[in-house]
């Protein structure tokens, strides 16, 4: 049988899943002629179905140079480098790919991904509208432009995209769930439920699905129904942590003492773009204003510039508020896409990706002033997060922080909505513990959630100086 007949052969074997027949055909072929192109290709082909990424890299790379005007080896190697992380290779194959083969559609949206990956935003959703314009009918491509429009904060477009994807495919599990995460944030929470609800039934052990179907559920008060698709979505992804995060606010669960950080990494990236918009703008968040207000009535000396720590500092909310009273400011957050908000404001001296008591064990440095807006939402026990801030006050320094108040009972309970609420009583228990004297404490609404007021505290503590009258 000529190397021909073999190359066919071996590439039918591997379309229908033979991997051991269709690499004994290759090593045939590359037995009589070792630098033959196609082989040496298919054989890092047959490496990457089998997860060997590093041999399959290799072995394309090989064809590329046996044949370097091929675009299918480009395009293949691509996809195996961004399986291992190294995006700007898979970026540059991707678009020699292009080069060789312009009017590929879908290796312009590979490369839309690859950019995505990258937070290259505004080329990942040319390359996406370039593989639309190569084929209108690309559900894949539509729905990825969606996704970038979604994370530029331009929701209506994003939405229009999803449409056009189910338009297209009405089977597009992936596309439903996505018009779900849109329209909960357009404020329509029951065309949310709905859209979720089409992509389980689509495609039944879709966890991440199920996880929101019971969140738009929960955000609707359907209770019993949002326990039901948590359980669910555990059941299809033991490791998706937010949904058992929620049973336990629907108290089928233990409660945790704090958020999981994986969790407030997602929610808050993925809100990043849109954040200061919704929630100063629709929720009306005016709690750095009220922070700013309790700190200044306690500063004698406003002319002075005093150094500032920032606990979960998200977009830098509160590095606007405090700018004017600030000589050092350093902002810590969990969130980098969040952080790289803060950055764009140009506040900051210095912005830490931590969480907030890693950051404080790590820090050598004390403060005039910490300031804690909307963070002990996201912790339960605040002994810790407490004590270290006071750790890393200067004397007389103050400690300002912000709370949403449960009225009595236990110290601290996870609220329907995910967050932390705390009693006044166990906050100036702390404070006692701590070593420091309340100066203030300011009954506030922190913000709007369903057009209600969300009930806060917001206190103020200062450090005594030892010759400071208790």
């Amino acid at each position: 049988m000529d190397v021909h007949a073999l190359y066919q052969q071996a590439v039918s074997q591997l379309q229908r899943g033979d991997l051991a027949e269709a690499e004994t055909l290759v090593q045939g072929i590359l037995g009589r002629n070792p630098n033959h192109a196609k082989a040496i290709y298919l054989s890092g082909v047959i490496a990457g179905r089998r997860g060997q990424n590093q041999l399959a890299c290799q072995l394309i790379s090989r064809a590329i140079e046996g044949d370097p005007k091929e675009p299918t080896y480009y395009f293949n190697l691509a996809f195996v480098l961004r399986l291992e992380g190294r995006l700007e290779e898979a970026l540059a194959a991707y678009q020699s790919s292009i080069r060789l083969s312009p009017n590929t559609a879908e290796s312009h949206n590979n490369c839309g991904t690859v950019l995505k990956d990258l937070d290259r935003l505004e080329e990942a959703l040319r390359a996406y509208e370039q593989a639309i314009e190569l084929d209108p009918r690309s559900a894949m491509a539509h729905n990825n432009r969606g996704s970038v429009l979604r994370e530029l904060g331009r929701l209506e477009e994003a939405l229009a995209a999803y449409e056009r994807a189910t338009e297209i495919d009405p089977n597009f599990a992936e596309a439903h769930n996505n018009k779900g995460i849109i329209l909960q944030h357009l404020g329509r929470p029951a065309d949310a439920l709905a859209a979720h609800e089409r992509a389980t039934e689509l495609k039944p052990d879709f966890a991440q699905a199920h996880y929101l179907r019971g969140t738009t559920a929960r955000i609707l008060g359907q209770l019993a129904y949002a326990a039901e698709a948590y359980k669910t979505a555990l059941q299809h992804d033991p490791t998706l942590i937010e949904a058992k995060y929620f049973l336990s606010a629907l108290g089928a669960e233990e409660t945790p003492q704090q958020s999981p950080a994986p969790y407030v990494i997602k929610e808050f990236d993925g809100f990043a773009e849109i954040f200061d918009n919704k929630l100063v703008g629709e929720l009306k968040y005016k709690t750095p204003q009220h922070l700013f207000d309790a700190v200044i009535s306690q500063v004698e000396n406003k002319s002075k510039k005093i150094d500032i720590l920032d606990l979960g500092c998200g977009t830098g909310l509160c590095g606007v508020a405090f700018s004017e009273i600030a000589n050092q400011l350093v902002g810590v957050d969990l969130a980098p896409r969040m952080l790289e908000k803060a950055k764009e404001r140009g506040l900051y001296t210095e912005l830490v990706q931590a969480d907030v008591c890693q950051a404080l064990e790590q820090s050598r440095l004390n403060y005039d002033l910490i300031l804690s807006a909307d963070v002990f939402v996201y912790i339960g026990n605040l002994e810790k997060v407490f004590a270290l801030s006071v750790e890393h006050l200067n004397p007389g320094g103050l400690f300002a922080l912000s709370i949403e108040v449960k009225e009595h009972g236990d110290d601290y309970q996870l609220t329907l909505a995910g967050r932390y609420a705390h009693t006044n009583s166990y906050i100036r228990r702390l404070a006692s513990i701590s070593g420091v004297a309340e100066v203030s404490c300011d009954s506030v609404t922190l913000r709007y959630e369903q057009n209600k007021p969300v009930a806060g505290c917001v206190f103020v503590f200062r450090l005594l100086a030892p010759d400071d009258p208790k």
